[in-house]
């Protein structure tokens, strides 16, 4: 069995959060002790936490949608920006509380490190600026 890069680790991470229960797309995709970290929640470790943030946003976006725009990728560590959009269908709660659904068409972007062990990932740093998200959904200033 030919060795998965980085990219098609998280390429196939994406496809999978897309068709299934988050915490499926973890159990295949993701280390048993793996970290994320990300501006506005606290360092999130292992799957009842990080399956549970990705669930979150499931369930506030049904029709969410990732998109690399562009990517790097050096050993067993990926960097991409990515643009990600949805439509605020649900609850979005989050660790600030939970917004109730909006029914706006929203983007935003984001600048990952995913760093993988073995397959999988391991840890996943997440760098975004989430007020241009909050200003589309009404709650910031825009």
């Amino acid at each position: 069995m030919e060795k998965k890069s980085a990219e098609e680790i998280v390429a196939s991470f994406w496809r999978a959060f897309a068709a299934r229960d988050p915490r499926e797309a973890y159990r295949e995709h993701m280390t048993d002790d793996c970290e994320l970290v990300m501006p506005g929640a606290p360092p999130m470790k292992g799957e009842t936490a990080i399956s549970a943030m990705f669930a979150a946003y499931k369930t506030a976006f049904p029709d969410f949608a990732a998109e690399t725009l562009v990517a790097i990728e050096s050993g067993d560590t990926y960097a991409a920006e990515t643009r990600f959009a949805g439509t605020h269908r649900g609850p979005l709660v989050s660790a600030q509380g939970t917004l109730p659904a909006t029914g706006r068409r929203v983007t935003w972007q984001s600048a990952d490190i995913v760093r993988v062990r073995a397959g999988k990932i391991a840890s996943w740093h997440v760098y975004h600026d989430p007020i241009p998200l909050l200003a589309q959904l009404g709650v910031a200033p825009g």
